[in-house]
């Protein structure tokens, strides 16, 4: 849909042009089809670089802060393990249920909190609680990384939606401007229509 509107816009505005002494609404028509076509290439360069944005943060910002938090997810468990014991239900408190389970950022984020959470709770009981708690908490570079992310993502949704915008003010303008050139030429399919659309 995009391609086709920005291919079938210049079109537009050029045969309004060639027909303007023909044509007794053509001027008022290109007031509307020559900003509209500007906006309209604008809206869809800032979708495609939000889009991008986005998509990047998403898979680099994130990946250095996870990469991390993995690590020393993975550092406590061991530690937890050599502690209760491995397969001991006390450590269904500080873990998720499997080691593996953890794919995204924001599930290793979830991990981390509820990790820092038990290990708060339980430093009378665990010598390494009060070392280990402060690294856990630092989880913060992964947060921020998401929450840039969730900026990017926002950014990205408002460009789609003011692209969204003007691809209905683009639907109504055609219809307009459709209207007018068939009541000019007589006909709803007049074979001149196809001077000025697809």
């Amino acid at each position: 849909m995009a391609r086709l509107i920005q291919e079938m816009l210049p079109k537009t505005v050029d045969s309004l042009k060639v027909c303007q002494d023909e044509l007794p609404f053509a001027a008022d028509q290109l007031a509307i089809y020559e900003p509209l076509a500007e906006r309209m290439q604008s809206r869809r360069t800032a979708v495609e670089g939000a889009r991008t944005d986005w998509r990047v943060a998403a898979k680099e910002r994130t990946a250095g802060p996870q990469a991390a938090a993995k690590g020393l997810y993975k550092r406590v468990r061991l530690e937890l393990e050599a502690h209760y014991g491995q397969g001991s239900v006390r450590l269904d408190e500080f873990l998720h249920i499997s080691p593996n389970v953890t794919n995204t950022a924001a599930e290793c984020l979830d991990d981390m909190e509820k990790l820092a959470g038990a290990l708060a709770a339980n430093q009378d009981e665990l010598d390494f609680a009060a070392g280990r708690l402060p690294e856990v908490e630092a989880a913060a570079d992964l947060r921020v990384a998401m929450h840039e992310v969730t900026m990017k993502r926002a950014a990205y949704e408002g460009a789609l939606e003011a692209w969204e915008a003007a691809k209905a003010e683009y639907k109504l303008a055609r219809k307009t401007l459709r209207s007018k050139l068939a009541a000019h030429f007589g006909a709803r399919n007049h074979p001149r229509l196809k001077d000025f659309f697809n």
